[in-house]
C-alpha cells in the first residue's frame, strides 16, 4: 500500500467506517502487505511518537519535567512495535478460532484484514503521545477502535444477526486477555534492546508463519495457539506449575515482616499463566516497610524474552538518587532499581525460562529484596508439581 493509499484508507476508516469495511470485505490481500502497507507504519508512527514525547519533551508534573531515559524508551517503542503487529495476528486467529461457534464461516483472510484495521483509531490517536499531555486521547481512540470493530466483524465475518453482537464481544475479551497478560509479562523485565534479536533467520521465521496457516487450518484453537507461541520463539505447549504448589511457597514470616494477603491466579487461555503474589508488612510502631514477593509461571515468558531482546542485553544506569541494572546470572536474568529518597525498589531474577521471581518494597534495603527472592530458589521452582 502506498502512501497515498495508507492515507486514504485511515481517513476512509476513521470517517465513513460503513462504507470503507465494504471496500475492505472486497478486497482480496496477503496478510504479509497489509502487515507491511498498513500496520506496521501506523504501529511505528505510534511507538515513534512516544519515545520522542517520552524521552524529549517529558512529562510535566507539578511543575517539574520528568523525561524517560532514552534508551529505556527506546526499549518499550521497540517492544511496543514488536507486539502491536504480534497482536493482530493473535486477535486474528482469534475471531477465526471462534467463527464456527458463533454460525460464522472460517475465513482467516477475512479475520485478518477485521484485525488488521479496527485498531487504526488507536494507532492514530496513539501519534498524539509525541505531546505526551495529549497521551490522554488514545483512550477516546481505544473506544473507536471498539465501536469500528463493531461495525467491521459482522459485514467481513458475515454471523447470523442475532448472534454477531456476542460474537464481537466474546472476541474482545480473549484479545483483552491475550494483551493483559502479555503486557504483564513484558512490564516485569523492560530491558535494554539487543537489536540481534530481531535479526533472526528469515528461513526459521518462514517455517513458523507456515506452522500458523497449518494451525488455523486445522480450526484447533489450541493448535492456533501453539503456532502464535511458537512464532514468538516460545513453546505453548510446556506445562505450568500446580496453583496450589506456588501459594506454598510464600512464607508465613519474611525476615520480620507479616504476610498480610495471598493471591494466586491462572489463566488457561489464550496462554496458560500461573501467578502468585504475597503482601508482607511490619506490625511494630517503627518505621513502616512493605514488600511484595510475586512468582509467575507461563512459557510465555521464554516468548516475550526472546523478542523485545532481554537474550542480548545488559544495562548498568545509576544517578544521584539510586540505579537500574539488568545483568546475566548464568542461565538466567537479574534486575535491580533502586531510589534512595525512597527507600523503595526492586529485585527479580528470570528463572529456567518460563518463571519470574521479584520483591517489590518500599521502606526497605536491596539486601531484604534479594533475601526475599532467595526464599524462591530454582531447585524449588523445577521441583514443583506441574497441572495436568
Amino acid at each position: 500500500m502506498m502512501v497515498q493509499g495508507l492515507i486514504d484508507r485511515v481517513k476512509g476508516i476513521l470517517l465513513s467506517p460503513k462504507a470503507e469495511w465494504d471496500k475492505i470485505d472486497n478486497e482480496t490481500a496477503e496478510p504479509q502487505s497489509v502487515i507491511t502497507g498498513y500496520v506496521l507504519p501506523l504501529v511505528a508512527l505510534a511507538a515513534v511518537a512516544t519515545l520522542i514525547g517520552m524521552s524529549v519533551f517529558g512529562v510535566n508534573i507539578l511543575g517539574s519535567t520528568y523525561r524517560t531515559p532514552f534508551f529505556g524508551a527506546l526499549t518499550g517503542a521497540v517492544v511496543q512495535i514488536a507486539f502491536g503487529v504480534a497482536f493482530v495476528f493473535v486477535f486474528a486467529f482469534i475471531i477465526n478460532a471462534l467463527a464456527p461457534t458463533f454460525g460464522a464461516d472460517k475465513n482467516f483472510g477475512q479475520a485478518f484484514k477485521v484485525a488488521a484495521y479496527a485498531p487504526t483509531a488507536a494507532w492514530v490517536a496513539g501519534m498524539l503521545a509525541i505531546i505526551p499531555m495529549l497521551g490522554i486521547l488514545s483512550i477516546v481512540g481505544g473506544i473507536y477502535s471498539l465501536y469500528l470493530l463493531f461495525v467491521g466483524m459482522p459485514k467481513l465475518m458475515k454471523p447470523p444477526a442475532e448472534k454477531a453482537t456476542t460474537y464481537t464481544i466474546v472476541s474482545i475479551i480473549a484479545a483483552i486477555i491475550a494483551s493483559i497478560i502479555l503486557g504483564a509479562i513484558t512490564g516485569i523485565f523492560m530491558p535494554k534492546p539487543g537489536m540481534d534479536a530481531f535479526s533472526g533467520n528469515r528461513t526459521e521465521f518462514e517455517r513458523r508463519a507456515d506452522a500458523l496457516e497449518k494451525a488455523n487450518e486445522s480450526g484447533d484453537l489450541g493448535a492456533v495457539m501453539e503456532a502464535a507461541t511458537g512464532m514468538l520463539g516460545g513453546n505453548a505447549n510446556a506445562p505450568v506449575v500446580e496453583s496450589a504448589s506456588l501459594r506454598d511457597l510464600a512464607p508465613t514470616k519474611l525476615g520480620g515482616l507479616t504476610r498480610q494477603s495471598l493471591d494466586v491466579e491462572s489463566v488457561g487461555v489464550p496462554f496458560k499463566m500461573v501467578s502468585m503474589t504475597a503482601r508482607y508488612q511490619n506490625e511494630g510502631s517503627g518505621d513502616f516497610e512493605e514488600i511484595t514477593l510475586k512468582v509467575t509461571n507461563s512459557p510465555m515468558i521464554s516468548a516475550v524474552v526472546g523478542i523485545s531482546g532481554i537474550a542480548g542485553a545488559e544495562y548498568d544506569r545509576s544517578s544521584n538518587d539510586g540505579y537500574e541494572r539488568l545483568t546475566r546470572k548464568g542461565d538466567g536474568m537479574v534486575i535491580e532499581e533502586w531510589r534512595n529518597s525512597t527507600s523503595s525498589g526492586r529485585y527479580g531474577r528470570l528463572v529456567a525460562e518460563t518463571f519470574m521471581v521479584e520483591a517489590e518494597g518500599s521502606g526497605t534495603s536491596m539486601k531484604d529484596l534479594k533475601a526475599a527472592v532467595g526464599q524462591i530458589s530454582e531447585r524449588k521452582l523445577k521441583n514443583l508439581p506441574k497441572a495436568e
